[in-house]
Protein backbone atom coordinates (compact mmCIF):
# COMPACT_ATOMS: atom_id res chain seq x y z
CA UNK A 1 0.00 0.00 0.00
CA UNK A 2 1.33 2.92 -0.44
CA UNK A 3 -0.35 7.14 -1.04
CA UNK A 4 -2.15 7.30 -3.91
CA UNK A 5 -1.05 10.94 -4.69
CA UNK A 6 0.63 13.35 -2.50
CA UNK A 7 1.55 12.32 0.74
CA UNK A 8 -1.64 14.16 2.97
CA UNK A 9 -0.73 12.27 6.44
CA UNK A 10 -3.85 9.83 5.49
CA UNK A 11 -4.20 7.01 8.52
CA UNK A 12 -5.79 3.09 7.71
CA UNK A 13 -6.73 0.45 9.51
CA UNK A 14 -7.27 -2.56 6.82
CA UNK A 15 -8.74 -5.67 7.56
CA UNK A 16 -8.49 -9.30 6.31
CA UNK A 17 -11.23 -11.85 6.41
CA UNK A 18 -12.20 -9.72 9.59
CA UNK A 19 -8.60 -10.09 10.82
CA UNK A 20 -6.61 -6.94 11.64
CA UNK A 21 -3.51 -7.19 9.82
CA UNK A 22 -2.54 -3.15 9.82
CA UNK A 23 -3.87 -0.59 12.62
CA UNK A 24 -3.61 3.03 12.72
CA UNK A 25 -1.08 3.32 9.88
CA UNK A 26 -0.28 6.51 8.20
CA UNK A 27 0.59 6.30 4.60
CA UNK A 28 3.71 7.62 3.16
CA UNK A 29 6.28 7.59 0.01
CA UNK A 30 7.69 4.44 1.19
CA UNK A 31 5.17 1.03 0.66
CA UNK A 32 3.80 -0.57 3.11
CA UNK A 33 4.21 -4.47 2.85
CA UNK A 34 1.52 -7.18 3.98
CA UNK A 35 1.47 -10.76 3.00
CA UNK A 36 -1.89 -12.09 3.15
CA UNK A 37 -2.78 -15.98 2.81
CA UNK A 38 -5.77 -16.86 0.72
CA UNK A 39 -8.13 -19.39 1.78
CA UNK A 40 -8.87 -21.53 -1.24
CA UNK A 41 -12.30 -22.11 -2.18
CA UNK A 42 -13.35 -19.02 0.31
CA UNK A 43 -14.11 -15.25 -1.07
CA UNK A 44 -11.12 -13.36 0.70
CA UNK A 45 -12.05 -9.85 2.19
CA UNK A 46 -10.01 -7.16 2.05
CA UNK A 47 -11.48 -4.14 3.83
CA UNK A 48 -10.00 -0.57 4.21
CA UNK A 49 -11.21 1.87 6.99
CA UNK A 50 -10.35 5.59 7.21
CA UNK A 51 -8.98 6.70 10.64
CA UNK A 52 -8.63 10.42 8.57
CA UNK A 53 -8.95 11.71 5.88
CA UNK A 54 -5.38 13.58 5.86
CA UNK A 55 -5.26 17.18 5.05
CA UNK A 56 -6.61 15.79 1.16
CA UNK A 57 -9.70 13.94 1.46
CA UNK A 58 -10.83 11.19 0.64
CA UNK A 59 -8.02 8.71 2.20
CA UNK A 60 -7.04 7.17 -0.88
CA UNK A 61 -4.21 4.46 -1.29
CA UNK A 62 -2.46 2.21 -4.50
CA UNK A 63 -2.78 -1.63 -3.40
CA UNK A 64 -0.07 -3.69 -5.32
CA UNK A 65 -1.62 -7.46 -5.77
CA UNK A 66 1.59 -9.41 -6.42
CA UNK A 67 1.80 -13.39 -7.38
CA UNK A 68 3.87 -15.93 -8.52
CA UNK A 69 2.77 -14.93 -11.95
CA UNK A 70 1.81 -11.37 -12.59
CA UNK A 71 0.88 -8.18 -10.35
CA UNK A 72 -2.59 -5.73 -10.23
CA UNK A 73 -2.76 -2.21 -9.28
CA UNK A 74 -6.43 -1.35 -6.80
CA UNK A 75 -7.22 1.91 -6.10
CA UNK A 76 -8.81 1.77 -2.48
CA UNK A 77 -11.03 4.84 -1.24
CA UNK A 78 -12.83 5.67 1.69
CA UNK A 79 -13.69 8.52 3.94
CA UNK A 80 -15.80 8.85 7.00
CA UNK A 81 -19.04 7.44 5.36
CA UNK A 82 -17.73 4.81 3.27
CA UNK A 83 -14.99 2.47 3.69
CA UNK A 84 -13.55 0.02 0.81
CA UNK A 85 -13.47 -3.65 0.41
CA UNK A 86 -12.06 -5.62 -2.20
CA UNK A 87 -12.66 -9.75 -2.75
CA UNK A 88 -9.98 -11.58 -3.57
CA UNK A 89 -10.00 -15.78 -4.53
CA UNK A 90 -7.47 -18.33 -5.97
CA UNK A 91 -8.19 -19.53 -9.36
Amino acid sequence: LIDKAEIAGDILTLLFNSDVDLYKQTLKARPISVKLKLVPGKENILTMYAENQGSIPPNTAIMRIKNEESYHKILLSADDKNNCSVILKLK
